[in-house]
Parts: structure tokens; C-alpha cells; sequence
């Protein structure tokens, strides 16, 4: 009987762990998603702004955003079918800041844009950013409906 019951629990333990491993790997997968546009000029005065970030899901805020940050063609998006991401880490008082999309994935109610800002740490010398205003930004479509959150990540870069 205690044998039984042991190999039981074994089984029990290992099939609740293939259960597990197989959810958590089928949670989340790289979805496709567009940079529509990226920069890192300047656009407006020179006020140092905060940075923030937004999800659109509309085509008059969309063009709003594009309007405000860049003097190219807006891109046609279907918000039907795909939402816009806008992160903009604010004015900087140097080119020496930098902004990029790590990677874009969709779990099963909602989908994670992870984005990494980056900062050159010219400390020891060897190398200085320009002495210019510039506002790192990206305006990203992802294809889906689901709720996105966008998380990001501080990098020091070094020469």
C-alpha cells in the first residue's frame, strides 16, 4: 500500500511539473511588431520634458504623436487590427542617450514590449557625446488587440 501511495505522488508530482513546464512555455511567444518611426532629433523648445509612454488606439492620436515628433509621411496603421506604442523618454541634454525595442511578447490576455533605454557613461574621458538637445523616442505598431505593457530596462553604455 506504501508503495502504491509513493509511486502515487510520483506520479502525481512529475505529470503536474510537465503541466506546468508545457503553460509556461506556450505563455508567451515573440509576436511580430513595426518601428514606424524612431529618432533622436529635436522637435520642440527646449524644455526639458519627463518622459512617458503611451498606448494609442485611434488614428487621431496617432497622427497627433507622429505630428509632434517627426516631419515624415504618417504610416497608414489599421486600428482595427494593431495598436500603436509611443515611448518617449523626454528631452536630453546631450546625444549621448539612446532608445530600443528589445523584444515584443504576447501571453495569453495581454502583450509585453520590453524596451531598453541606454545611457554613454563618458566618465573616464575617452570619448564625449555631442552637445546637442535630443529626444529619443520610438513609435511602434504591434498587430493585436490584447493589453500591452510596456516595460523597460537602464542601460550605462560605455565607449
Amino acid at each position: 500500500m506504501m508503495q502504491y501511495k509513493n509511486g502515487l505522488v510520483f506520479l502525481l508530482f512529475f505529470s503536474s511539473l510537465l503541466i506546468f513546464s508545457a503553460n509556461s512555455l506556450a505563455a508567451k511567444r515573440s509576436i511580430l511588431y513595426q518601428v514606424l518611426y524612431q529618432d533622436s532629433d529635436f522637435y520642440d523648445d527646449n524644455a526639458f520634458a519627463n518622459k512617458s509612454i503611451k498606448v494609442i488606439r485611434d488614428w487621431n492620436s496617432y497622427a497627433d504623436e507622429v505630428i509632434k515628433h517627426t516631419q515624415d509621411a504618417i504610416i497608414d496603421v489599421d486600428f482595427s487590427q494593431s495598436q500603436v506604442v509611443v515611448i518617449d523618454m523626454g528631452n536630453r541634454p546631450n546625444t549621448g542617450y539612446g532608445l530600443k525595442i528589445s523584444s515584443v511578447l504576447e501571453f495569453e490576455d495581454h502583450i509585453v514590449v520590453y524596451s531598453k533605454f541606454s545611457v554613454l557613461d563618458s566618465s573616464s574621458g575617452d570619448c564625449l557625446p555631442g552637445e546637442a538637445i535630443n529626444n529619443p523616442i520610438i513609435i511602434l505598431k504591434v498587430d493585436s488587440q490584447k493589453e500591452i505593457i510596456v516595460r523597460e530596462k537602464y542601460k550605462t553604455t560605455t565607449c
